[in-house]
């Protein structure tokens, strides 16, 4: 019940403008890397996607976010497109797993 109250205020959907196109799960040249990334607890409002696009030579594009609270914890969710060299998105990829965050790699869009 839970499961479904939480699906029922955050959307797993992409943004409009993406959801005609297809997911390929390696890098296409050119192409836009999405990843959904998931934020718990008083880490939610750190500023990763800042310091990711400080460290690395890399765009970064925020297609969806939302920030809730569930019982005072607070939840963040958001979905971002990641456009550079592949070697750099490798780097800033490696460089979120260090983050206190949950990321999920949906796939590569042209």
């Amino acid at each position: 019940i839970t499961r479904e109250f939480v699906s029922t205020l955050l959307s797993n959907d992409l943004p409009i403008n993406y959801r005609e196109k297809e997911l390929l799960q390696e890098p296409v040249e050119g192409g836009e890397l999405l990843l959904r990334l998931t934020f718990l607890g008083e880490r939610a409002d750190d500023p990763v996607i800042a310091d990711v696009i400080r460290r690395f030579p890399i765009e970064v594009s925020i297609l969806y976010g939302t920030l809730d609270q569930i019982q005072s914890l607070p939840y963040g969710r958001m979905i971002v497109g990641v456009k550079g060299e592949q070697a750099e998105i490798d780097r800033a990829l490696a460089y979120l797993d260090t983050r206190d965050l949950k990321k999920e790699v949906l796939g590569y869009v042209r």
